[in-house]
């Protein structure tokens, strides 16, 4: 059946940011500087004004990502105290494609000026598997209990290491901010 035209509140601008971004994870930082970061799967996370302009390449690792297929910078989060610590939170495949490569969580602190400080890197969570090229979840997200929640897939091996206790793999993860269990 025909359906009303939809209409947008008042003020509703629909604008393109001018390029292809193959995005995996949005985050909004807190105002009063509010920002839009967006992952991109190749390794890189941009920085955009809340009203469209690109304001800086946050970071860009994508010589350390593999991101063939369903690999790459795959989760991004914002520190429930960013205001105050700046600190954002990456799920990556890092390492060559071939024959297989692991899955990382690191922390880096954002600078004034919206680039990621190099030097900051702290890897919180590491040697997560990656058999295949498919299935490697990588979803980031803080809970209501302040912990730090992340997904890992099966790594397409059919599911078998969900059940096994021995592996990151499969499994949703709870750990502090610090990277502690």
């Amino acid at each position: 059946p025909d359906r009303p035209a939809s209409t947008v509140p008042s003020g509703f601008v629909d604008s393109s940011i001018g390029f292809a971004l193959s995005p995996t994870a949005l985050a909004f930082s807190p105002a009063p500087d509010a920002k839009l970061l967006v992952s991109r799967q190749e390794g890189i996370v941009e920085i955009f004004e809340l009203n469209g302009p690109h304001v800086a390449q946050g970071i860009n690792i994508d010589s350390e990502v593999c991101g063939d297929a369903e690999r790459g910078l795959l989760g991004m989060t914002l520190d429930p105290a960013f205001a105050a610590n700046r600190y954002v939170y990456l799920f990556a495949n890092f390492g060559e494609c071939e024959p297989t490569n692991i899955g990382r969580v690191v922390r880096y602190t954002v600078n004034a000026n919206w680039t990621f400080d190099p030097t900051s890197r702290v890897t919180l969570v590491d040697n997560i598997p990656s058999p295949g090229i498919y299935h490697n979840a990588g979803h980031l997200e803080f809970g209501k209990d302040g912990k730090l929640y992340l997904s890992t897939g099966d790594g397409f091996t059919g599911g078998a290491p969900a059940q096994d206790k021995s592996t990151l793999s499969g499994k949703i993860l709870r750990i502090n901010a610090d990277g502690t269990p």
